[in-house]
C-alpha cells in the first residue's frame, strides 16, 4: 500500500479524535538548529486545549503526560511530557524570564520523526483522543508527512498550512485556522465591502485592500512582505467567515451538499496561498522601481509548459539567443521548500543559478546541501533567518539584498 493511501486510511481512523492539531515543523521544533530544549512548540492556547490541567500560572511550569504514537513511521508508543512554560509569570531577581508557551518533549531524540532535522518544514498532524480525568486516557497519534504527495493529501483534508500557521480541528464541529498573531486586518462582516460578503474578491483586490491598511511602500522589503502576508491572510479569513459561516449554520439537506461545501472551502484556501505570495512579491518589485515588461515579467513561459514565477529582465530577453545567459535571473516563490524546491529545476533552462523565495522556518543541513549542489539560492525574509542553523544563515539572501543585487545588475532607477 502506498504511503498516500496509508495516510488516507489514517485520516479516516482519526475522525473520532477529540482534537486535531496541525503545523509545519520549524528548525526550533526539530534538532535542525540544535536548540537546548528539543521538542515540539505549541502556543499556550493549544497547550490548554490538549491538557486543561496545565492551564495555571500559580504553579511554575505545570506538566502533563500522555501516550504518543507516530503512526506514519515506527508506531512505537512513548510517554511524552507537555509543559506549559510560564516563566513570564514567575520572574526572579536573577533572570529575565519571558517564556509563555507550551512544548512537548521526551519524544525520543533524533530517532523521532518529529525531531529528525530532515523533518524540518514537514507538515505534522497530531490527533488527540480521550481526556485527563480521574482515570486519564489521553493519547495522541501523529502523522509526519514524508513528501509533497502526502502533504497534498493532508491539505485536501485540512486546507493549506503555511509556515507559522496553526490549525485546530474539532472533528464534530469543523475546522478553524488560528494564527499566532491577530492584527488590525480582521473584519466583521459589516466592516467588509458589501460585495465581499456574498462573493470572493480576486487576489488582486485583496492585495489592494492590504495596501490600504499598510500603505508604506518604502523601507525594509522583508518586513513589508511578512506584514502584508499576515494582513492578507486575516482579510481572507474574514471574507471566508462572512460568506461560509451563514451557509454552515443554515445546515445541509444531505451529505453530498455538505461535502461539496467543505471541499470548496479547502480548495479555495489551497489556491490562494502561493498565488497571494506571488502578488505580494510583484507589488514589492513595483514599489522598488522595477517596471514590468522592462525589468521583470511575472508568470510567463520560459520553454514548453514551464512558467517561472518571475523572470528578469523579461521573457523577450530570455527568448533572445543573443542575450547572454549570465545576465538572466529567475525567482521562484514557494511558501515551503522542503520537497518542492526540486520543481523549479525544470524551469528556465538557460539560468543555471536559480533563486527561490520561501517562508519555510528552517531546513536541515542535509537538505540545504542538496539545494546548494543544485545551484539554488534561498531568499528568506530577514525575520526568519534566526529559524535556520547558524552554519546556514550566511548563505541565505534576504529579499532586500536580492532586490538590491537585481537593481544594480539591471540598472533599475532608485526610488
Amino acid at each position: 500500500m502506498s504511503n498516500t493511501n496509508r495516510l488516507r486510511r489514517w485520516i479516516d481512523s482519526v475522525a473520532t479524535a477529540r482534537l486535531i492539531y496541525a503545523k509545519r515543523l520549524s528548525g526550533n521544533d526539530t534538532l535542525a538548529n540544535r536548540t537546548n530544549q528539543a521538542g515540539l512548540y505549541v502556543n499556550k492556547r493549544v497547550a490548554f486545549e490538549i491538557s486543561p490541567s496545565v492551564h495555571s500560572t500559580e504553579q511554575k511550569n505545570p506538566k502533563s503526560r500522555f501516550r504518543l504514537t507516530v503512526a506514519s513511521h515506527d508506531k512505537r508508543q512513548r510517554t511524552v511530557v507537555l509543559t506549559y512554560y510560564n516563566d513570564k509569570h514567575h520572574p526572579d531577581s536573577t533572570s529575565r524570564a519571558t517564556k509563555d508557551e507550551g512544548r512537548i518533549t521526551r519524544l525520543g531524540g533524533r530517532s523521532s520523526p518529529l525531531l529528525d532535522p530532515d523533518s524540518t518544514g514537514a507538515l505534522a498532524i497530531l490527533a488527540f483522543f480521550g481526556s485527563e480525568g480521574p482515570e486519564p486516557d489521553l493519547r495522541c497519534e501523529v502523522w509526519v508527512c514524508r513528501d509533497a504527495d502526502e502533504e497534498d493529501v493532508a491539505e485536501e483534508w485540512l486546507g493549506t498550512v503555511d509556515p507559522g500557521d496553526t490549525i485546530l480541528s474539532y472533528p464534530d464541529s469543523g475546522v478553524s485556522v488560528m494564527t499566532e498573531k491577530e492584527g488590525k486586518c480582521r473584519f466583521s462582516p459589516d466592516e467588509l465591502p458589501p460585495d465581499w460578503r456574498d462573493a470572493y474578491p480576486s487576489g488582486e483586490d485583496i492585495v489592494a485592500k492590504t495596501l490600504e491598511i499598510l500603505p508604506t511602500k518604502t523601507g525594509d522589503a522583508d518586513k513589508r512582505l511578512l506584514q502584508r502576508r499576515q494582513c492578507e491572510f486575516e482579510i481572507f479569513e474574514s471574507i471566508q467567515e462572512a460568506i461560509e459561516l451563514p451557509r454552515v449554520r443554515a445546515g445541509f439537506h444531505g451529505l453530498e451538499p455538505f461535502l461539496q461545501c467543505a471541499m470548496s472551502i479547502v480548495n479555495r484556501r489551497k489556491s490562494r496561498g502561493g498565488r497571494s505570495l506571488e502578488l505580494q512579491v510583484r507589488q514589492i518589485l513595483l514599489e522598488s522601481g522595477f517596471v514590468e515588461g522592462e525589468h521583470f515579467d511575472h508568470d510567463v513561459i520560459s520553454e514548453g509548459s514551464s512558467r517561472p514565477d518571475f523572470m528578469f529582465p523579461s521573457q523577450d530577453a530570455y527568448q533572445n539567443p543573443r542575450y547572454a545567459d549570465s545576465d538572466l535571473r529567475m525567482l521562484a516563490v514557494k511558501t515551503t521548500c522542503r520537497d518542492r524546491w526540486r520543481q523549479i529545476l525544470t524551469e528556465a533552462h538557460r539560468i543555471s543559478c536559480k533563486h527561490l523565495l520561501t517562508l519555510q522556518r528552517g531546513i536541515s543541513e542535509n537538505q540545504f546541501q542538496q539545494i546548494q549542489e543544485a545551484r539554488v539560492r534561498l531568499v528568506v525574509p530577514k525575520e526568519l533567518h534566526g529559524r535556520y542553523r547558524r552554519s546556514i544563515r550566511p548563505n541565505l539572501l534576504t529579499l532586500e539584498k536580492f532586490l538590491k543585487s537585481l537593481s544594480s545588475h539591471f540598472k533599475v532607477p532608485a526610488r
